[in-house]
């Protein structure tokens, strides 16, 4: 029979004696004495193993913000360097108790969940360089695309300096095409949170479903106004009329006004009807000017409302959304125009609201359109031409007024002379309506007809040689009146 194989002579016997000749003395040391240092494997602790250190883990102490550049430098790793020093714990306790012979190759690739092929791997490595292969070797090695500290510094300096209202999307995109510096968007907005100079966003509110975008164009407008400093906190807050298209987006028509109301609103869907057509839908709130609430949570019922005779009399048909989140397509664009505009308008040096108007409409709402209007899903277009259709009258408000015996209108405290014409010898007590205009010119209409037309400025137009005009058509089902007697 052959003799007892040598045990000094057995690669693996030896190296088991090796380890437990290091382990020895450790293990008789407390815990919480032993040194942190000893995980990252350097040339002091290099051979050691560090299953016997124990870091708590899980702590709820968070770091505070970052006042200033320099404190970031350095600490953007501080996880990603813990991560690794527990790793090297977990794998240097497994193999430990495999040198023993308390743990199988096979039962520790179960417990570090490894592979066949990494396990055998980093068997042949601990044979072949001892524990010093447990430790990872991109610990202290610089990535070739790691963002330098200079960048980082000139990111939180412009953040600080010029770009402090700026929404992080906002910034990023300025960061970009302003100062050339390439980075992403998500490593912008990690940096800007890490430091404190940004916000992170709440948590979302509770599921709902989306509602599909209408396939053409002129399908469904959106309209909604929103209160803001657009100026400034030292100028008046006033109302920013938004207009947009349901199937790509696009904005339609914008305008700063003191308070939205009948008229804003009117004026607001006349420029979207003179520049694009008619449209099919309209999507707005429940606001008193919209139509009238009687009951809260209740139908909206139109009646004599202004806004909702002119869209009956041009086959328009309104939506009155229920909550913020059936409009969410507007609340969105809003919510992106709040942080983009205000800080846009301050970089302009606009401090007029006529000005503001100006660079809202020539410049703001053209980049808007071009970077966030989406291709509809069909090329064609909804939207009719207003062809035959006087759009001042369409847009016009109508008042029900009582002719006096002297042939004058009172109105709101004005008073209308009505002239005399060849069509009726007296007005007095007759039903007559009130056409006001937009942009401030009265008629009296009596009828078809129109008996008197006064200027913004309250003067009385010239007539027909002292007879009245026939009424034009105020909509697309409107007929034309009969010729004049």
């Amino acid at each position: 029979m052959p003799g007892k194989p040598n045990i000094t002579r057995c690669p693996m016997r030896r190296l088991r004696l090796l380890i437990s000749a290091m382990v020895e003395p450790r293990r008789r040391e407390k815990r919480d004495r032993i040194p942190v240092s000893g995980l990252r494997g350097n040339a002091e602790t290099k051979g050691c193993v560090a299953s016997t250190v124990h870091v708590r883990v899980g702590s709820t102490h968070r770091c505070p913000p970052l006042a200033g550049s320099g404190l970031v430098l350095g600490m953007a790793n501080t996880n990603a360097r813990s991560c690794r020093e527990m790793r090297d714990m977990r794998v240097s306790d497994v193999v430990q108790k495999v040198v023993l012979g308390q743990m199988t190759w096979e039962q520790a690739k179960q417990v570090l969940g490894y592979t066949d092929r990494h396990i055998r791997r980093l068997r042949r490595r601990f044979e072949d360089e001892g524990i010093a292969c447990i430790a990872d070797r991109r610990a202290g090695r610089v990535m070739p695309k790691k963002v330098s500290d200079e960048t980082k510094q000139m990111v939180t300096q412009l953040r600080k300096d010029l770009y402090f209202d700026f929404n992080i999307k906002h910034f990023h995109e300025v960061v970009k095409e302003k100062h050339g510096i390439e980075l992403s968007y998500s490593y912008v907005k990690g940096l800007l949170q890490l430091v404190g100079l940004a916000e992170r966003a709440k948590a979302k509110g509770k599921h709902r479903r989306k509602r599909e975008r209408r396939p053409m164009r002129g399908m469904m407008v959106h309209m909604d106004a929103s209160r803001h400093a657009w100026l400034g906190s030292d100028m008046e807050m006033r109302d920013l009329i938004w207009v947009l298209d349901d199937a790509d987006g696009r904005v339609l028509a914008g305008r700063f006004v003191e308070e939205e109301d009948t008229r804003t609103c009117l004026a607001a869907l006349m420029a979207v009807v003179t520049q694009n057509g008619l449209f099919s839908e309209l999507y707005v709130d429940r606001g008193s000017h919209f139509g009238r609430t009687a009951v809260a949570g209740g139908p909206t019922v139109e009646g004599n409302v202004q806004f909702a005779r002119v869209c009956r009399q041009l086959n328009i048909r309104v939506i009155y959304a229920r909550s913020p989140q059936a409009r969410g397509r507007s609340e969105r664009s809003f919510s992106t125009v709040q942080g983009r505009l205000p800080q846009a308008l301050r970089a302009a040096g606009i401090r007029s609201w006529d000005k503001a108007n100006e660079y809202l409409t020539r410049v703001f709402i053209p980049e808007f359109n071009e970077k966030f209007a989406v291709v509809p899903t069909s090329p064609d277009s909804a939207f009719i031409d207003p062809q035959g259709i006087n759009i001042d009258r369409a847009f016009a408000l109508e008042h029900e007024v009582c002719v006096g015996n002297d042939n004058c209108v009172r109105w709101r405290q004005h008073r209308w002379q009505i002239p005399r014409n060849d069509m009726r010898h007296s007005y007095a007590r007759c039903r007559a309506t009130l056409v006001e205009f937009l942009d401030g010119r009265v008629d009296i209409e009596y009828g078809q007809w129109i008996i008197a037309r006064f200027g913004p400025d309250g003067c009385t137009s010239t007539s027909n040689g002292g007879r009245s005009a026939p009424l034009e058509p105020a909509g697309p089902k409107a007929l034309r009146p009969a010729q004049a007697r």
